[in-house]
């Protein structure tokens, strides 16, 4: 579908007024001569086109903007395993994706570790997938809200048709390896913990995957997400310790290396659909789907207790999920340990 199927009748109607006063000017120099009567209807004419000219401009004003995110992941050679150091109770389907999908490659590709600095890109681009599959699921989601007796429960309604093309653009799991795969990453075959094994952008959307951006592209806007190369700051001492500790192996070399990396966020509005009575729509998602972006890799910890997951345990209970891998039917993550059958 083109992008003039979207576009509303008063914007046909200013660009036809305005051809059709440059039609009139032509008609003008050939009939109408050079008389001061014909010269003031001239000015007319051209002030009327310049007025109509500036209206659309301001009516028809797209945006760009740009968020910056900081994603901070670390690897533990002791193990090996690359994961966020700490993550929120609110973020417990990040927690327990990442840390499954390094430990299937720790088993099935050791060697990637070697590389570091492309493996944390990796892990960021594969981490934004699950995001959308996670928190994205479905682009026209609305919450329900219900009050009982002893609290309140907060349902998701999902709006978008999959089987529809109408309301939705289905992205599934599959689609999104292939893509992955095509760029060398690391973590091409191995699945989120969602249970929905794809998602649901808007009508006529695509996604883009490169080695390190992600673009999805709506006719009404689109969002890139683009991991910044080199990392912004890298240590070696002991994570959330908060003093100068550099743990060491039997080697000598550090146990730890944290890297702190930059995601740039662009989104931007499409001028010409400003006017479209779903420009309004499609601007609220994309805005929600960046911020919500931020709060996946930002949050370290909430209210809840206790508030973390942590490398040493505090604060796990032991969680089971299903679907990540072909090899792995449940899994349990405690104290950054993966475990494929119950713990003791």
């Amino acid at each position: 579908m083109s992008v003039l199927s979207y576009l509303r009748l008063p914007l046909f109607i200013g660009i036809s007024a305005i051809l059709a006063g440059i039609a009139c000017l032509f008609v003008f120099f050939l009939v109408a001569g050079g008389s001061r009567g014909a010269w003031t209807t001239l000015g007319a004419v051209v002030a009327s086109l310049v007025a109509l000219a500036i209206n659309l401009v301001f009516d028809l004003q797209g945006s760009k903007s740009t968020v910056k995110i900081a994603a901070e992941y670390t690897f533990d050679a002791s193990i090996p395993q690359l994961r966020q150091w700490i993550y929120a109770r609110s973020l417990a389907k990040r927690y327990a994706t990442e840390v499954l999908a390094s430990d299937v490659i720790s088993k099935t590709s050791p060697d990637v570790f070697n590389d570091r600095d492309t493996l944390t890109r990796d892990m960021i681009i594969f981490s934004l997938i699950a995001y959308l599959e996670a928190s994205q699921h479905d682009w026209q989601a609305e919450p329900e809200v219900y009050a009982t007796a002893l609290s309140t429960i907060t349902t998701t309604r999902f709006k978008s048709n999959p089987t529809d093309p109408r309301t939705c653009t289905k992205i599934d799991r599959n689609s999104v390896h292939r893509m992955m795969e095509k760029t060398g990453n690391a973590f091409a075959h191995v699945n989120s913990t969602s249970s929905f094994p794809y998602f649901c952008l808007p009508p006529n959307a695509r996604i883009e995957i490169n080695g390190a951006s992600i673009t999805l592209a709506t006719p009404f806007c689109s969002i890139t997400f683009v991991v910044e190369q080199p990392f912004l700051e890298l240590n070696t001492m002991l994570p959330g310790s908060n003093i100068d500790d550099t743990p060491l192996l039997r080697d000598g070399k550090p146990r730890f290396e944290t890297r702190l990396m930059g995601i740039s966020a662009t989104r931007k509005m499409r001028w010409i659909l400003a006017q479209n009575k779903d420009f309004a729509k499609y601007e609220a998602w994309s805005k929600n789907l960046v911020e919500g972006a931020k709060v996946w890799f930002e949050t370290k910890t909430t209210s809840e207790a206790p508030p973390w997951f942590g490398g040493d345990g505090t604060g796990d209970t032991g969680m089971s999920w299903a679907g990540t891998g072909t090899a792995y039917g449940s899994v349990w993550v405690r104290g950054g340990t993966v475990y494929h059958e119950p713990p003791k």
